[in-house]
């Protein structure tokens, strides 16, 4: 591990904000009382923004939200039962393009982020965009490129970040995928936003009006998933260590 990371992560196990053990090149952490304080100032400042949003509020995790794959989500019951919420309680917003977002609480070893093996579970920061089938890569190409200069623009050191093509398998037809990474050198490297877009089933369950000209269309999804606790250190690496969490989590959801 680098000298500059390791005397980073001593001083903020000092100060309460988490605690750290190295395994080999990779540190493990665990958020403290200061860090779970940052975390929950983040989480609710992505809550309370983007009110055009549908915000189905905490979701506890289920075996099968666990065993899904990145793309199979779609086919999932929790996600067929918030679109059929979406129309019954919220008809105004039941349109193309739309926005949803919910949290789910998940076992830390079902994710990819081993840096929080010490943590029992991991926040899943989960928004969806519902967009026009004949606009999804525009908007998902428009949605990475923005995430990342989201992340660089609050950075001391903005080539940290890189966009990484998802593989998608090629029996994925029309799945689209990339992650943004945040590299520490000998450190390695955790991703703090997941993005993909992915086809709605084929039928009449997932169809939604065309805003501008209301006619019913199958649209496409873009799942952005940011796992709070990395984003929340992330953050810490990077910036001053009493740098305001309100204005990260404000600068975030404008960018959507």
């Amino acid at each position: 591990m680098s000298t500059r990371l390791s005397r980073c992560l001593k001083a903020m196990q000092t100060v309460g904000f988490w605690r750290s053990t190295e395994n080999g090149k990779t540190p493990s952490l665990e958020l403290l009382h200061h860090g779970t304080v940052y975390a929950n100032q983040l989480q609710h400042h992505w809550l309370s923004m983007r009110q055009l949003a549908v915000n189905f509020g905490h979701i506890e995790h289920t075996t099968e939200m666990i065993d899904q794959s990145r793309f199979s989500f779609t086919h999932s019951k929790q996600f067929r039962e918030q679109f059929q919420q979406l129309r019954q309680l919220y008809p105004s917003r039941a349109k193309c393009p739309t926005v949803l977002k919910h949290q789910n609480s998940m076992p830390s070893n079902s994710k990819s982020n081993t840096i929080f093996q010490h943590q029992s579970n991991v926040t899943q920061l989960i928004t969806d965009f519902f967009v026009e089938p004949h606009r999804g890569l525009e908007h998902f190409y428009n949605l990475q490129r923005e995430s990342k200069i989201w992340w660089m623009r609050y950075s001391s050191n903005p080539s940290r970040y890189a966009i990484v093509p998802y593989d998608c398998h090629a029996d994925l037809e029309y799945c689209q995928a990339i992650d943004i990474k945040a590299g520490f050198g000998e450190a390695g490297e955790v991703t703090v936003e997941q993005l993909s877009l992915v086809p709605l089933p084929a039928g009449n369950d997932f169809e939604l009006p065309d805003a501008r000209t209301t006619k019913m269309q199958l649209p496409m999804v873009i799942r952005s998933v940011i796992e709070l606790e990395p984003a929340t250190c992330d953050a810490q690496y990077l910036q001053p260590f009493y740098w305001t969490a309100a204005t990260m989590a404000e600068s975030r959801v404008h960018c959507y």
